[in-house]
């Protein structure tokens, strides 16, 4: 391999697709890692070198072994971008071991370790005063049955670590509309070995949600922000986002840049907000030390956040920062939608009947990332249809 600057990214699913378009459009060099070696990001053309990798959920050792590997190897300079939370535990606990070889563009594990994990995430905002629903930390279900009477159902109920959980029930969270059901799966995901939270549910659909997404350098200074909107999700009420929307909301700008000042971050970060509409206010629903899933929608809108990571991890960047991006843009995950909702006409419509929309995979400048998505997407839809027959049968 040729002596040049590579971005290496990690994990290359929808969100990792994101950063290789940002990234690749600007003509830098793109080593995509994945443990699935279905991964859509690997088929994109701005990838020049694609290359499986251990799993971190599996073994964080492994992964970081690898990645020594592959910098003992690659020629030039590599900076990483990990796009999941155990891409960037791993490297983080790591730093020492992989900085002779890579320029790790976010915070060390002292910084990280109270992202990833919820509850000293929760615990650290509600210290400094940030807004949040109300939250219990659990040890055991008999602290559950002590919850006095008058706590207001529903609750969530969510994990500590949300992405191992995730991979596990294709679930981010749970909503609880009882005593006697909260028990229940507390007693449940407890049992499959996890540490779980639980939170007032704050009442409202996907509309009331937004993300804050930001390039911090490590002097503290916010080099490209953005907001996007939801407008549907699935679950509809715990789910992973399928509709965003390019929005201003100045006091959001004020919550996140607080958040970011709190927690002492440097990186690319997500920071979800809610709407709380009987008291008025917003309130932090999460943190992400990375990259969100529709993170291509601000680099459409002129806020190419990667990039901004990238110039000033690479050689310092000492251009204005980026804060004005275009209002009303889309960004839609048509084929995430089809496989909830089960409905092709809808997918259809989502796919070609509006305008100014950006798509999570779909996309004429680099097509086929969408042609394996789709035919994978096709498959689980068929394989679906077929178990469901059988059962019936």
């Amino acid at each position: 391999m040729n002596s040049r600057c590579w971005a290496v990214v990690l994990g290359c699913d929808v969100s990792g697709l994101g950063v290789i378009r940002s990234l690749g459009e600007k003509n830098i060099s793109i080593l995509a890692l994945d443990h699935n070696p279905h991964a859509i990001g690997f088929h994109s053309k701005f990838v020049s070198e694609s290359i499986v990798c251990p799993h971190p959920l599996d073994s964080e050792y492994d992964l970081v072994e690898f990645l020594v590997g592959i910098g003992e190897r690659l020629n030039g300079v590599k900076i990483l971008f990990p796009t999941k939370d155990s891409y960037v535990s791993a490297i983080a606990k790591s730093r020492d071991t992989l900085e002779p070889y890579y320029k790790i563009p976010f915070s060390k594990w002292d910084v990280i370790e109270h992202i990833v994990d919820k509850e000293k995430q929760y615990k650290r905002a509600a210290e400094h005063g940030i807004p949040l629903p109300e939250t219990f930390y659990p040890k055991d279900e008999y602290d559950i049955e002590a919850l006095s009477d008058d706590f207001e159902f529903p609750l969530i109920l969510k994990p500590v670590y949300s992405e191992k959980f995730y991979a596990r029930y294709s679930i981010k969270a749970v909503k609880c509309n009882s005593k006697k059901d909260l028990i229940e799966k507390f007693v449940k995901y407890s049992a499959d070995g996890f540490k779980m939270i639980v939170q007032k549910f704050i009442e409202g659909n996907a509309s009331q949600l937004y993300e804050f997404q930001s390039y911090t350098n490590n002097t503290g200074e916010v080099m490209a922000m953005f907001i996007g909107k939801k407008l549907k999700q699935h679950p509809p009420e715990t789910g992973t986002g399928s509709h965003f929307v390019s929005v201003k909301e100045p006091l959001l700008v004020d919550m996140g840049l607080r958040v970011l000042r709190i927690f002492d971050y440097q990186g690319i970060s997500s920071i979800e907000f809610k709407l709380d509409q009987r008291e008025g206010r917003y309130k932090l629903i999460e943190i992400n030390p990375r990259t969100t899933h529709c993170n291509s929608l601000s680099s459409e809108c002129g806020v190419n956040i990667p990039y901004a990571a990238y110039k000033d991890t690479w050689g310092g960047y000492t251009g204005k920062a980026i804060h004005s991006y275009t209002i009303g843009e889309e960004w839609i995950w048509p084929e995430y939608g089809f496989l909830k909702r089960k409905c092709f006409t809808i997918y259809i419509k989502d796919l070609f009947t509006r305008k100014h929309r950006v798509y999570a995979v779909f996309s004429f400048r680099d097509p086929l990332p969408e042609v394996f998505y789709f035919l994978g997407t096709l498959l689980q839809y068929i394989k679906g249809f077929l178990r469901k027959i059988n059962k019936s049968g």
